[in-house]
C-alpha cells in the first residue's frame, strides 16, 4: 500500500529542543517586559519557577486520570503558568483581567520568533509537499505552538493539520492518540507513516497499523525500530525505499 500521508513529531524531529530553552527565557521578556516590567532575569527566573510547576501539575494531573480532558486541564495549566509569574515577581496588582488570552498571545508570538529547526528539515519537508504528500504535526503540544513554530520555519502552510493534544483532547502520546488522529484526519493507518525520535511513541503508532520511523537527528535515544535516519537529508531516501517496498 502505497504511503500518501505523514506525521511528524515536533521535538527531535522538526526542531531541536534543547536550543529553545535559552531563547524561550529571552522572548519571555521581551514579550511581557515593555507591558509590565521587570529584567531579563526577573522574567528568566519566574519563568523556569511557573514552568516547573506547569510541569509538575500536568504529571500530576494526568497520572491521576489519563483520561482526564485535556482542554479542561490545558486552560488550568495555562491560568497558573501566568499566575505563578506574577507572584513571583510581585505583579499581581497588575494580574491581567484575561490571563487565558494573554498566555496564548504569548505563547503564539514567542513560537513564532524561536529558530530551532533541525538542520535541513525545512528542505525536507518542502520537497515531501511537492512530490504530493500530505503532511501533518503529531506532537504532545498544542495546535498553537506548532502552528508557531512552524510559522518560524517558514513552512506551516505545507500542512493539512496540526495534530496536538488540545485537537485529540489527549494528555497525552498513546495508542489512544494515534487512533483519534487518524480517525479526525480521515486516514488509515497503512497509508501513513509516523516520525518521531521516542521509542515508545513509536511503538504506540505501530500498533494502529502505521509505518514508522525514527528520528536520530539528535541521538538521544537508541535505535528502536527497523526505519530510522540520523541526518533530516536521509528521510527521503528512505521514504522513498518504503515506498518501493510497499509496491512489491
Amino acid at each position: 500500500m502505497e504511503i500518501e500521508h505523514i506525521f511528524f513529531d515536533d521535538g527531535g524531529v522538526l526542531n531541536n529542543n534543547n536550543l529553545r530553552e535559552k531563547q524561550w527565557q529571552k522572548l519571555i521578556y521581551e514579550f511581557f517586559s515593555p507591558k509590565y516590567g521587570k529584567t531579563l532575569d526577573d522574567w528568566s527566573k519566574a519563568n523556569e519557577y511557573a514552568f516547573q510547576r506547569y510541569l509538575k501539575n500536568y504529571y500530576n494531573s494526568i497520572k491521576d486520570d489519563p483520561d482526564i480532558d485535556y482542554k479542561e486541564l490545558i486552560s488550568f495549566l495555562e491560568f497558573n503558568w501566568i499566575k505563578d509569574m506574577f507572584v513571583y515577581l510581585d505583579l499581581m496588582e497588575n494580574f491581567p483581567d484575561k490571563p487565558l488570552k494573554l498566555a496564548r498571545e504569548a505563547v503564539v508570538w514567542i513560537t513564532q520568533r524561536v529558530q530551532s529547526a533541525v538542520p535541513g528539515i525545512v528542505e525536507v519537508v518542502k520537497e515531501l509537499a511537492n512530490q504530493g504528500y500530505k503532511l501533518y504535526t503529531a506532537s504532545a503540544e498544542n495546535s498553537w505552538e506548532l502552528k508557531g513554530y512552524l510559522k518560524g520555519m517558514g513552512i506551516d502552510h505545507l500542512f493539512t493539520e496540526f495534530y496536538g493534544l488540545d485537537v485529540l483532547n489527549r494528555a497525552g502520546k498513546d495508542t489512544i492518540f494515534y487512533k483519534r488522529m487518524f480517525e479526525h484526519a480521515g486516514v488509515e493507518p497503512k497509508n501513513s507513516i509516523v516520525i518521531d525520535d521516542r521509542p515508545n511513541k513509536l511503538y504506540f503508532a505501530k500498533e494502529t497499523g502505521a509505518t514508522v520511523i525514527q528520528s536520530r537527528v539528535l541521538k538521544e535515544h537508541d535505535v528502536a525500530v527497523k526505519y530510522f535516519y540520523e541526518r533530516a537529508e536521509e528521510l527521503l531516501p528512505l521514504i522513498e525505499k518504503i515506498n518501493n517496498t510497499n509496491k512489491l
